[in-house]
């Protein structure tokens, strides 16, 4: 199966007008794309918990969290997961 490039919009709990993350990164299916921004989410939060800086990716295909607000409260189950066209 080929890779594809994946945008997934993660709305705010509770809502925010105009205030969401948006994770972007490459992955096989939409169900994976998903699994990632939650793990780059997760792992974006340890890293700063911990008080260190936050990985970025090293290519285009690595999905990391950048410009993050561990404040927001994100609402994965209404997450909208869209193939990116380039």
């Amino acid at each position: 199966m080929t890779s594809t490039a994946w945008s997934i919009d993660v709305p705010l709990t509770p809502p925010r007008p105009g205030c969401r993350h948006i994770f972007t990164g490459v992955a096989e299916t939409k169900e994976a794309a998903l699994a990632a921004a939650r793990r780059a989410h997760e792992t974006a939060l340890l890293y700063t918990a911990a008080g260190q800086d936050i990985p970025c990716g090293s290519s285009r295909r690595d999905w990391s969290a950048r410009g993050l607000h561990v404040d927001w409260d994100l609402d994965w189950s209404r997450a909208k997961t869209t193939p990116i066209v380039l």
